[in-house]
């Protein structure tokens, strides 16, 4: 397999819940998290569903999407502080964690935390080492949505009015790219030649 670079996943497996190992209560509160909207009237009541079931202790699965929603649904509704310990929770707590489509929760929830903590000015430089971080992760650790967050990584940087920290990790990641890829078409002709060779 490939050491370096290290390789990035192809498009995300989708991992449905299985909501039948949930409790009824646990159910009953899921499906409420689930159907209400992230902002308006239905705030309150999917904040309430979202710690109804978390106090229940439900499956990791649906604890860590739980808690990434709970956070979602504070800093909609001004909570900040409150969302960001529910974001640092996700990470700590669930660091594997995937969205039922297969996206990782982890990276999605360093970056809400960056966005966060730029709303204080005071904590500029604190949040650019943080995102300096955030990028050597990014690209270290690859996932789907490296392209995807180094994008957004530099339209935080712009709105801190910092400059040369996320380019550098963008194009560390642009000059990788062409390696995986000839990896990738070496390990298929080599899986060829191997094919043949054990006829």
């Amino acid at each position: 397999s490939l050491i370096f670079p290290p390789p990035a996943p192809a498009l995300p497996e989708p991992r449905p819940l299985d909501v039948s190992v949930l409790s009824l209560t646990q159910r009953e509160s899921w499906s409420a998290l689930q159907s209400t909207g992230i902002d308006g009237a239905s705030d309150a009541a999917a904040i309430t569903a979202a710690r109804k079931l978390l106090g229940s202790s439900p499956p990791d699965a649906f604890a860590s999407l739980a808690r990434f929603r709970l956070a979602q649904l504070l800093d909609a509704n001004g909570q900040s502080a409150e969302a960001a310990a529910a974001f640092v929770e996700v990470q700590e707590r669930f660091p594997e964690a995937r969205s039922e489509s297969g996206l990782p929760l982890s990276p999605l929830a360093a970056l809400r935390l960056l966005e966060l903590a730029s709303r204080n000015p005071a904590s500029n430089v604190v949040v650019a080492t943080a995102l300096d971080s955030f990028c050597s992760n990014l690209v270290n650790h690859p996932t789907f949505l490296t392209a995807h967050l180094l994008t957004r990584a530099a339209a935080l940087e712009a709105s801190l009015g910092e400059a040369n920290v996320v380019e550098p990790w963008r194009r560390e990641w642009e000059r990788q790219q062409p390696l995986r890829i000839l990896a990738e078409a070496a390990l298929k002709e080599w899986t060829k030649v191997r094919a043949v060779d054990e006829e």
